[in-house]
C-alpha cells in the first residue's frame, strides 16, 4: 500500500510540474508577443513621426519662402508658396496652428495684390476657426474680424462689412477695454465716412472724442485725427457746429508739437469756413497769420524756394478773403522763389540711366503734396545726388 501511495504521489507531482511548466511557457509567450507588438507599434510611431517631421519640414520651407517673397513685395510668388504650404498642411494633417498660419499668409498675399475676392474665403475661414477655438464673442477673435470686414468692404459686401465692424465694437465694449473700444469706434466711423454716411459716423466720433477726453493722459494724436474726422462730417453750412471744433483743433495744435504745416492746415480750413459763410473780417487776420507762419518756416528751411507752391495757395486764399495787397505780395514772392528754383534745378547734373531709374522709383514712393508735382521731383533729385 505504501508503495502504491508513493507511486501515485510521484505521478501527481509530475503532472503538477508539467502544468507549471505549461503555465510558465504561456506567460513567456504572452510576454514575448506583447514585446513584439510593442516594438512594432514603437517602430510604426517612429516612422510616422519621421514622416510628419519630413512633411513639416517641407511645409516650413514653403512658409519661409512665402514670408521672404512677401517681405520683398513679390505677392504673387508669396501666394503660390503659401498655397503650397496650405495644401501640405491639409494633406498631412498638420496642427491647427500650421493651417491657420498658411491660411492667413495666403489671404494676406491675395489682399496685398488687391485680389480681395480670392482672399475673402480664407479670411472667412480664419474668422470661423478662431471663433471655434476661442469661442464666439471673445476678444481674441477681433483681429480676424477686422480683416474679414475690410475684405467684405472691398468686395462690395457693405452690409456684411458693417456687421463685422459692429461685432468688433460690441466685443470690446463687453470686455471693457477702452483703448480698443476707441479703435473700433474709429474703424466703424471711417467705414461710414468712406461710404458717404457722415451722419451715422458723427455720433461715433463724438463718443470717441468724449472717451479720449475722459482720460487723465489723453492721446493727443488720436484726439487730433478724431476732431478732424468729426469736422469732415459737417458741411460748410453747419457753421455753428464746425467753428468751435476747428478752433479747438487750432488751440490744441498750438500747445502740442504737431508742426507748423499741420497748424496751417487747420487754420486754412477755418479760413475757408469763414469765407464760405461771408465772415471776411474773421478770415483776413487768420490768412495773414497763416502767411506769417509759412514765412517763418521758409526762412528756416535750407531750400526756401520749395515753399513757392504753398505761397501761391495762400495768395488764392487771401484773394478770396478780400486781402488783395497780401495776395499780390505772396504771388510775387512765389514768382521770385520759382526763379531760384529753376536755377537750382539747372545746376543739378544730368543723371545717368541707372540714376534715372532710381529717381523714378524714389519719386513714386516719396512724391510730396505740391499740386504740380514739382516739389516732389526736386526733393527726389536732391536725395539722389546727396544719398
Amino acid at each position: 500500500m505504501i508503495g502504491i501511495f508513493l507511486r501515485a504521489e510521484r505521478l501527481s507531482f509530475k503532472f503538477y510540474a508539467a502544468g507549471m511548466i505549461l503555465i510558465i511557457l504561456g506567460i513567456w509567450c504572452a510576454y514575448h508577443q506583447h514585446n513584439v507588438r510593442s516594438l512594432a507599434e514603437q517602430r510604426a510611431r517612429l516612422e510616422q513621426n519621421d514622416l510628419l517631421t519630413r512633411n513639416h519640414a517641407v511645409y516650413r520651407q514653403h512658409m519661409d519662402m512665402g514670408e521672404s517673397n512677401y517681405k520683398c513685395c513679390d505677392y504673387e510668388m508669396a501666394a503660390s508658396e503659401y498655397l503650397a504650404a496650405l495644401v501640405k498642411a491639409e494633406k498631412f494633417s498638420l496642427t491647427e496652428k500650421d493651417l491657420l498660419q498658411a491660411t492667413h499668409g495666403l489671404a494676406s498675399a491675395y489682399a496685398s495684390q488687391g485680389k480681395f475676392e480670392e482672399a475673402l474665403p480664407y479670411y472667412r475661414r480664419i474668422a470661423l476657426n478662431r471663433e471655434k477655438f476661442y469661442g464666439p464673442g471673445q476678444p481674441d477673435t477681433t483681429y480676424s474680424l477686422l480683416n474679414l470686414a475690410i475684405a467684405y468692404d472691398h468686395c462690395g459686401e457693405t452690409v456684411l462689412a458693417e456687421s463685422a465692424f459692429k461685432r468688433m465694437l460690441s466685443i470690446w465694449e463687453k470686455a471693457d477695454y477702452s483703448d480698443n473700444v476707441e479703435i473700433s469706434l474709429r474703424n466703424l466711423a471711417t467705414f461710414y465716412m468712406l461710404h458717404g454716411r457722415e451722419k451715422e459716423a458723427r455720433p461715433l466720433l463724438i463718443r470717441l472724442i468724449a472717451s479720449i477726453d475722459s482720460k487723465l493722459y489723453s492721446d493727443q494724436v488720436r484726439l487730433y485725427f478724431s476732431l478732424k474726422d468729426l469736422i469732415n462730417t459737417y458741411s460748410s453750412s453747419d457753421f455753428k457746429d464746425t467753428e468751435p471744433l476747428i478752433l479747438r483743433t487750432i488751440a490744441m495744435l498750438e500747445t502740442q508739437d504737431f508742426g507748423a504745416d499741420t497748424q496751417c492746415t487747420a487754420m486754412c480750413d477755418l479760413s475757408e469756413l469763414y469765407i464760405s459763410n461771408g465772415e471776411f473780417q474773421k478770415a483776413k487776420p487768420l490768412v495773414r497769420r497763416i502767411a506769417d507762419l509759412f514765412m517763418r518756416s521758409s526762412s528756416d528751411h535750407p531750400q526756401p524756394y520749395l515753399y513757392a507752391g504753398d505761397f501761391e495757395g495762400i495768395a488764392k486764399l487771401s484773394q478770396k478773403a478780400g486781402d488783395t495787397a497780401l495776395s499780390k505780395k505772396l504771388n510775387q514772392l512765389a514768382v521770385d522763389m520759382r526763379k531760384i528754383w529753376k536755377s537750382a534745378c539747372d545746376e543739378i547734373p544730368a543723371p545717368t540711366e541707372a540714376d534715372s531709374n532710381f529717381q523714378e522709383a524714389f519719386y513714386e514712393q516719396y512724391c510730396v503734396d505740391s499740386p504740380d508735382g514739382s516739389r516732389g521731383k526736386l526733393q527726389s533729385i536732391d536725395f539722389l545726388y546727396h544719398r
